[in-house]
């Protein structure tokens, strides 16, 4: 998970802290990620670990950092 979070604050280019990011809140809706920044994220989820993602996924069903932290750790 904190992997997960780092990577969020690095493609935020400054604007949020790893610290600031809470694991249990809708990527989109907190203005954590963008559509370039969800790409860049996914991106990185499936070279970093193996584990693809489609965009959609994350909308609908992956959408909170925790969500995606347990879908990683399943299928990784």
């Amino acid at each position: 998970m904190e992997a997960l979070r780092r990577e969020l604050a690095e493609i935020s280019d400054g604007k949020l802290t790893a610290e600031a990011i809470d694991p249990e809140c809708h990527l989109f809706d907190y203005g954590y990620v963008d559509s370039l920044s969800a790409v860049m994220f996914l991106a990185h989820v499936e070279e970093t670990w193996g584990v693809r993602i489609d965009d959609v996924d994350m909308v609908e069903r992956l959408n909170t950092l925790s969500a995606i932290a347990r879908y990683v750790s399943e299928n990784a």
